[in-house]
């Protein structure tokens, strides 16, 4: 009884790597980023994907509408994929967040700390094993596709190795890269971690 995830990160957008987006709204994809996402549906070729869910973040639905096109299918947006509530500091410039100590300890300690005026990682986990189950329920045998954010993903891969939230940082998770996982109800095995699309 297991269903086999493809966790996707969506593509790349004009903020990346300057700016802290975090849950901004109306954040759209790059040209580049839309070629990324449509590399990416080409390498998913024909996987009979069971349903595509995303997160609610434009840049996510718009990588997730690229992938789905090919086939039509609908594109099922929810929170528990949502970016992680950064709080106070979404939309800062990260060079600005180096100076800031409470950005700094979040950063060294995650398995501990709560953004500021967002969300704590043991929030974060709790909402993705509550969707990894009702995932499980509803597509067992299947596979689907989950676009989300980069340290969402790192946060599903690394609870399933077994690591606390502090090795976030280990692991590295490109935009529009692909990471498999089959999910059980006793845990989750990694198949494949950071796939480049082309």
């Amino acid at each position: 009884m297991t269903v086999e995830m493809l966790l996707i990160r969506h593509a790349a957008h004009g903020d990346l790597g300057k700016i802290l987006t975090g849950r901004t709204t109306g954040v759209p994809l790059t040209a580049a980023g839309r070629e990324q996402a449509k590399a990416l549906a080409a390498k998913l070729g024909d996987t009979d994907l069971a349903a595509i869910h995303s997160s609610p973040a434009w840049r996510a639905l718009e990588t997730a509408a690229i992938l789905a096109a090919p086939t039509a299918r609908q594109v099922r947006p929810g929170a528990a994929l949502d970016e992680i509530d950064f709080g106070e500091w979404t939309g800062r410039d990260y060079a600005a967040l180096d100076d800031d100590p409470e950005w700094r300890e979040w950063n060294a300690n995650r398995a501990a700390a709560t953004a500021r005026g967002g969300e704590s990682m043991i929030s974060v986990l709790a909402r993705l094993r509550g969707f990894m189950t009702g995932a499980l329920e509803r597509y067992c045998g299947r596979t689907i596709a989950l676009v989300t954010h980069c340290d969402i993903i790192r946060t599903l891969v690394i609870d399933i190795l077994g690591l606390t939230a502090n090795a976030v940082h280990r692991l590295e998770v490109a935009p529009a890269s692909l990471t498999r996982i089959r999910y059980s109800r006793h845990g989750g095995t990694l198949i494949s971690l950071n796939e480049q699309p082309a």
